[in-house]
């Protein structure tokens, strides 16, 4: 996250060395896992002027409704105590974190920078910045029969696509090459309008050996991604024994508990 905030501020101090007024410059949109700190970029690039008696604010809007974020003692209910600024060094940078970020901060974050000019006062406002807010990407493995399972699955908003059209999905790539693998997708709503994305694939285990990345993307915006090293040391032939045994075992059990049962009912008539 912090390369993410260098990276824009590099970028956008080379679009705007050459002007000749102020300019705010925040990205427009940046993922935050739930529980985590997020981390809100603002740049002001002064360019031949000299502002005095700068400040800084963030704010959002509800309902045509500004409603502040910091300072912190301007602060929303919702936001108090969990806003700081994050140290960069630069009278011009204006960073805040935002703590324990939760599914109510998906909002869009408006920073604006005031400050007095050749005697006049003038304010400028960045263009906001989205935050997406998903859950922790959860990956897990599991034997069926000769092939391994690969489950990824996680809790994203409830919204089919963002403004730009892109969709959020689940992509695999496997351990032999980089390209996407066929996965089966599925989506489950689940309460405070979220929903349970889910990808599988399944993959011989007599090559499944490597690592393999679940990955989390908007559109073209990588969110997140996670890997599972797979190893496979047994034979697969005995794997498939084995199953094949545990199964019958379970199917043994389940036949004993049946006709107990049915000899205690017999029983109890008489």
């Amino acid at each position: 996250m912090l390369d993410m905030v260098l990276l824009t501020a590099v970028l956008f101090q080379q679009a705007s060395a050459c002007s000749k007024l102020p300019s705010v410059h925040q990205p427009a949109f940046l993922p935050a896992v739930e529980g985590s700190t997020a981390l809100l970029p603002c740049h002001v690039f002064p360019g031949n002027t000299n502002p005095e008696r700068i400040h800084f604010q963030w704010w959002y809007r509800n309902k045509n409704k500004k409603i502040n974020v910091y300072p912190d003692d301007l602060s929303s209910l919702n936001h108090t105590g969990r806003v700081s600024l994050y140290p960069s060094g630069d009278q011009y940078s204006l960073t805040i974190a935002i703590a324990r970020v939760q599914t109510t901060d998906q909002l869009s974050y408006t920073c604006s920078f005031s400050f007095i000019l050749n005697g006049s006062y003038h304010i400028l406002h960045g263009n906001g910045t989205k935050l997406y807010v998903h859950g922790p990407l959860e990956v897990t493995e599991s034997c069926f029969r000769l092939n391994i399972n690969l489950t990824c699955q996680v809790l994203v908003p409830d919204t089919d696509t963002s403004d730009s059209g892109d969709v959020t999905m689940l992509g695999w790539r496997g351990a032999l090459s980089n390209d996407d693998l066929p996965a089966y997708q599925s989506q489950l709503m689940m309460k405070n309008r979220r929903i349970l994305l889910r990808s599988q694939i399944s993959v011989a285990i007599a090559h499944s050996q490597g690592i393999y990345t679940c990955s989390l993307q908007r559109g073209p915006d990588l969110l997140a991604q996670k890997s599972i090293r797979v190893v496979t040391e047994a034979n697969p032939v005995l794997i498939y024994a084995a199953n094949l045994i545990i199964s019958f075992l379970i199917l043994l059990v389940l036949v004993v508990i049946v006709v107990l049962q049915r000899r205690f009912s017999c029983r109890r008539r008489r």
